[in-house]
C-alpha cells in the first residue's frame, strides 16, 4: 500500500523537526556535561590556599551566617547548668534542709525545654528552606527570638520558662539546620570540610561565652533574681548584627538553581568568588553546569523532595549515615559530659569553682574543634571517627572506674578526666559531624537530611535528658560517674557501626557521591572506588558511573 501524497511530506516535515529538536538536545547536554566536567576537575585540582584564594567571600559569608548557631551553642550550654545557681534553685524550687532543690520532673523539663522546640524547628527548617530560602529564615528567626527572649528572662514560674525555652527552641532549631546547609552550599570542593566544622566551633563558642556569663553571676547574692536573668538577657546580644549579616549576604547559588533561577545563580555566585582576575579565577558558567548537572542527575532518580523521600531507595541508606553521624556523640558520653558542673560540686567545690572548672572545659572544647582542622587536612572523616570513639571508649572506662572508688580523690579524679572528653571529641567526631551530614545528602533532599538528622540527635538527647537525672542523682539510681559504663558499650557498638557503614566522602563532588551510593558501594570500597560522573547523558550516568580502581 503507498503512503497518501498529501500526508507523507507532512510526515517528513515532522519527524525532520523532531530530528533538529533531539540533536539540539544533545548537543546542549553534551555542552553541559563538558563545563560540569571542567568545573569538577577544576576543584578536584584546587587546594585549600587555591580555594580561599578564589572563594574568600565565600568564607566570610559562611562565616557570617554559621554565627547562628552560636546562640544555640549559648542556650544549650547555660541551661542545664542554671541547676548549680542557688538564686535559680530558690526561685524555681522547693527547700531541702539547708538548701533549696528542683524535682528531678523538672529537672528534665527545664533540660529538655530547648530541645523539644529545636526538635519542632528542625522539621519546620527542612520545609521552609525549599520555599524561602537560607536568608530569609534567618532574618525572620532573628526577630522573632528578640521578641521570645522577654518569656524566660521574666518567667514568674518553672512552667512559664520552660514553655520559653520551646518557643525559643524553635527558632535555634532554624539556626543549626541553616549554618550547615549555607556553609556546604557555598564553598568548594577544598573548603567544603572546614567551613561545616566551624560550625561546631561557634557552637563551642557559644557554651564557652555561657561559661564566662554564669561564672560572672555564679558570685550574685543567692536572693538576687539577676543571677539567673542575666544569661538570658545576654541573648539580646546576636540577633540585630547578624540579621544585618543575613540580610547582605548571598543566596546559596546551589539553591537558586533548585528554583531554576539559573540567572540568580550565577549573580549569587559571582558574589562568592574573588573579583580579582587570577589564575584562581573560578568560571561562573561551568561552575553553574556543575549544579545543574547534579541536580538533574538527582531529578532521574528522585520522584521528589519530601521528608518522605529522605526514606526512599537510596535516600534511605544516605539518612540512615547523616543521623548515626550525628547520634555517635550522644551514645558515647555527651549527656554525660552536660553534668560537668554537677560533678565538680559533688566533688566538693564551691559553686564559683565549680563554675571556673567549667569555663576551662569549654577552652579545652574550643581548642580541640580548632585542632580538629588539622585532622581533617591529614586524615579521612571514616578514619577521625574510628579514632575519636576509640580514645573515648578508653576515656569513659577510666572514668568509671575513677567513680567506683567512692573517695575524694575519686571524685576530683573524674572530674578532671571528664573535661578531656570535650577535647577528644571536638577534635574528632563533634567537628567531623558537620562535614559528613552536610554532604552525605544529595543536594535535592539536602535540608531535609540535615534536619532528620539532627533532630535525631534532638530526640536522643531528650531520652538522656529525662534518664540522666535520675542516673547521677544520690535520692536516685545515684550511679554518678560510673554512668560511664553505661556509654562504654554503646560507644563500641558505635565502633562497629562506623567500620561497617560509614564511607569515607573525602575528595567527591556531589555528583559523585550520588554515583556511589546509587551503585550501592560499600562503605569500605568508596575511598578506592573511582567514579565516572560526566557522561553526554545523564541515564548513562546512573547506568555506569562507577568502576573498580586496580
Amino acid at each position: 500500500m503507498s503512503a497518501d501524497p498529501e500526508i507523507l511530506p507532512s510526515k517528513m516535515a515532522s519527524d525532520q523537526q523532531h530530528w533538529v529538536e533531539s540533536s539540539a538536545a544533545v548537543a546542549a547536554d553534551t555542552e553541559l556535561a563538558n563545563d560540569a566536567r571542567a568545573a569538577a576537575d577544576a576543584e578536584h585540582k584546587m587546594s585549600l590556599l587555591d580555594g580561599i584564594k578564589a572563594y574568600p567571600r565565600a568564607v566570610m559569608w559562611s562565616v557570617i551566617i554559621s554565627t547562628a548557631t552560636t546562640m544555640d551553642g549559648y542556650d544549650t550550654g547555660f541551661l542545664s547548668s542554671l541547676l548549680g545557681l542557688p538564686a535559680f534553685r530558690q526561685q524555681f524550687g522547693h527547700p531541702q534542709g539547708d538548701d533549696w532543690v528542683i524535682s528531678p520532673s523538672w529537672q528534665s523539663a527545664i533540660g529538655n525545654s530547648s530541645n523539644i522546640g529545636i526538635f519542632l524547628g528542625v522539621l519546620l527548617n527542612g520545609w521552609l528552606t525549599d520555599y524561602l530560602g537560607h536568608r530569609k529564615i534567618l532574618m525572620g528567626c532573628y526577630v522573632l527570638i528578640t521578641a521570645l527572649i522577654f518569656i524566660p528572662f521574666f518567667a514568674p514560674s518553672v512552667g512559664v520558662l520552660v514553655a520559653g525555652e520551646i518557643l525559643c527552641g524553635l527558632v535555634w532549631g532554624q539556626f543549626s539546620i541553616t549554618g550547615a546547609t549555607y556553609a556546604s552550599e557555598v564553598c568548594p570542593l577544598p573548603l567544603r570540610a572546614y567551613l561545616t566544622s566551624y560550625i561546631n566551633i561557634t557552637w563551642i563558642i557559644g557554651q564557652f561565652i555561657a561559661a564566662l556569663v554564669l561564672r560572672g553571676v555564679a558570685s550574685i547574692p543567692d536572693t538576687n533574681p539577676w543571677a539567673y536573668r542575666i544569661p538570658f538577657a545576654v541573648q539580646w546580644v546576636w540577633p540585630i548584627p547578624l540579621c544585618i549579616g543575613a540580610y547582605l549576604a548571598p543566596e546559596s547559588p546551589w539553591w537558586l538553581v533548585r528554583q531554576n533561577r539559573l540567572d540568580e545563580a550565577e549573580d549569587s555566585l559571582r558574589r562568592l568568588i574573588s573579583k580579582k582576575s587570577t589564575s584562581h579565577q573560578v568560571d561562573t558558567r561551568q561552575t553553574i553546569a556543575m549544579m545543574v548537572h547534579t541536580n538533574q542527575l538527582e531529578k532521574a532518580y528522585e520522584e521528589g523532595t519530601s521528608y518522605l523521600d529522605c526514606f526512599k531507595g537510596v535516600n534511605l541508606r544516605r539518612t540512615e549515615i547523616a543521623c548515626m553521624a550525628w547520634c555517635i556523640q550522644v551514645f558515647f558520653g555527651l549527656p554525660l559530659n552536660g553534668y560537668d558542673t554537677y560533678f565538680f560540686e559533688q566533688a566538693g567545690l564551691s559553686t564559683v569553682y565549680a563554675f571556673d572548672l567549667t569555663v576551662g572545659d569549654r577552652l579545652i572544647a574550643l581548642v580541640g574543634t580548632a585542632l580538629s582542622w588539622l585532622m581533617l587536612t591529614y586524615f579521612g572523616r571514616r578514619t577521625i571517627y574510628m579514632i575519636g570513639i576509640t580514645c573515648n571508649i578508653m576515656l569513659l572506662i577510666t572514668i568509671g572506674g575513677a567513680a567506683s572508688a567512692h573517695n575524694n580523690g575519686g571524685a576530683w579524679a573524674q572530674s578532671i578526666l571528664l573535661m578531656c572528653w570535650p577535647f577528644i571529641t571536638s577534635m574528632t567526631v563533634g567537628s567531623v559531624a558537620f562535614a559528613i551530614v552536610s554532604e552525605v545528602g544529595s543536594t535535592r533532599l539536602r535540608a531535609k537530611t540535615i534536619a532528620i538528622a539532627r533532630n535525631s540527635w534532638n530526640l536522643l538527647n531528650i531520652i538522656f535528658g529525662v534518664v540522666m537525672p535520675y542516673l547521677i542523682n544520690p535520692d536516685a539510681a545515684g550511679l554518678q560517674g560510673k554512668a560511664a559504663f553505661i556509654f562504654v558499650f554503646l560507644g563500641a557498638w558505635c565502633l562497629v557501626y562506623v567500620f561497617f557503614r560509614l564511607p569515607e566522602t573525602k575528595h567527591r563532588t556531589y555528583e559523585e557521591l550520588d554515583i556511589l551510593f546509587l551503585r550501592k558501594v560499600k562503605a569500605r570500597d568508596f575511598k578506592k572506588t573511582a567514579v565516572s560522573a560526566y557522561q553526554e547523558d545523564i541515564h548513562k550516568t546512573v547506568g555506569n558511573g562507577v568502576q573498580e580502581v586496580d
